[in-house]
């Protein structure tokens, strides 16, 4: 695949924002090969990718997604399609956050709080 040209919608975050919000999702291990999110689907949960490897995905276009980003937030506080598929590959681990979580880390005294601070949520 080829790299993407245009960039997607990822929030880059500190590691100091990730431990601030670490308790608010799931912690998930992955051991193979899976498909979070399909192109053209309104996502349910956004991923905070910790390490491993994920990957947006768009006909033949591919970004790797860095650690501490957070994936599919625009979507989900939007209840929008997603524009790529998200692919996780074997010894990633990622934390997922529903949107019950998101208005919970929304009250957060700064860090992802003060940029959820932007998004209808509730």
């Amino acid at each position: 695949m080829a790299p993407m040209k245009k960039k997607a919608n990822i929030l880059s975050l500190t590691e100091i924002e990730v431990e601030k919000i670490k308790d608010f999702g799931e912690l998930n291990h992955y051991s193979k090969e899976e498909m979070l999110i399909y192109k053209g689907h309104v996502p349910k949960v956004s991923f905070v990718f910790l390490d491993g490897k994920m990957e947006l995905q768009r006909n033949y276009e591919s970004l790797l997604v860095e650690n501490f980003c957070i994936v599919g937030l625009h979507e989900l506080v939007e209840e929008l399609p997603f524009k790529y598929s998200l692919k996780i590959f074997p010894g990633s681990k990622c934390i997922v956050l529903n949107k019950s979580s998101l208005v919970e880390i929304k009250n957060i005294q700064g860090g992802l709080g003060s940029v959820l601070a932007n998004f209808p949520l509730v």
